[in-house]
């Protein structure tokens, strides 16, 4: 799709949006009951040649100055082929819509035209044709690109703007929030293992979870270990119960063996 469409489906929008806007407002304070469709032809009539203007070039509408484009035509022909040959199509249809001899015939034509229309619309984005629409085939009316214009470029490069710092911003939410909770899981985990740790560090070895055989007391956390598991500790500098990395140090004790000996004094 060429930037030429683009504008010129933009600018149409804006018309219709704006005529369908000043309708609302008519039709909400007024609310006629009669000749509704008449009336709104009124306005948007009145709406378009207020806002439609002719220079050297061609004639422009309020949507399409702003997004930078015009047609090679004069006012009425465009004024036929925005507002009222869509209005006289309608009523054409509406009015032979309830002879049974015609519904037949009405429809083939509905379906032709349809096709029609889109055809042109499929030649207008692939940039072979500059007819916006059927009426402006049938009436000649090319849609063509000029200056650039800064409102609309500003208004694009806004909403580019918008978009991409939106992203960012969800893109840095979501990290923080990954790095947050993964932090504060792994907190709550070394507590706990920490608690658990120091609860049984005076019945279990904190590397085997087995009875300390030749019980060591590390200088960190005052844990005891296996002499065995001490050395191995040492090696890996790195205390299994408290996660401590300073100058680790352990001190022989016999208080679980002479308790062992003092049960099995008494028992014999």
């Amino acid at each position: 799709m060429s930037a030429m469409s683009v504008k010129a489906f933009d600018g149409q929008q804006l018309d219709i949006d704006i005529q369908s806007t000043l309708w609302q407002t008519f039709h909400r304070q007024i609310l006629p009951i009669k000749y509704a469709e008449e009336l709104k032809l009124i306005i948007t009539s009145l709406t378009f040649f207020l806002a439609t203007k002719r220079s050297k070039t061609g004639t422009s509408t309020y949507g399409s100055r702003l997004t930078g484009c015009e047609y090679r035509t004069t006012k009425l022909p465009l004024y036929v082929a925005t507002i009222l040959g869509d209005y006289l199509a309608k009523q054409f249809s509406s009015s032979f819509s309830h002879q049974t001899n015609c519904f037949k015939v009405l429809k083939i034509i509905d379906k032709l035209s349809s096709l029609w229309e889109f055809s042109t619309f499929l030649q207008f984005v692939a940039g072979s044709q500059t007819y916006l629409s059927t009426w402006h085939k049938i009436l000649s009316i090319q849609c063509q690109q000029t200056n650039f214009s800064e409102f609309y470029g500003g208004t694009v490069y806004a909403s580019q703007d918008f978009s991409n710092k939106q992203l960012l911003w969800n893109a840095i939410l979501e990290i923080l929030n990954t790095e947050s909770i993964g932090a504060i899981l792994l907190t709550k985990l070394e507590k706990q293992n920490l608690l658990t740790n120091h609860s049984t560090s005076t019945k279990t070895c904190p590397n085997c979870n087995e009875y300390p055989i030749n019980p060591t007391s590390i200088s960190c956390c005052k844990s005891t270990y296996c002499y065995i598991c001490f050395l191995r500790v040492l090696k890996s500098s790195q205390c299994k119960s408290c996660k401590s990395t300073t100058t680790l140090q352990g001190t022989l004790i016999y208080s679980l063996k002479t308790e062992e000996s003092t049960l099995l004094e008494n028992h014999q």
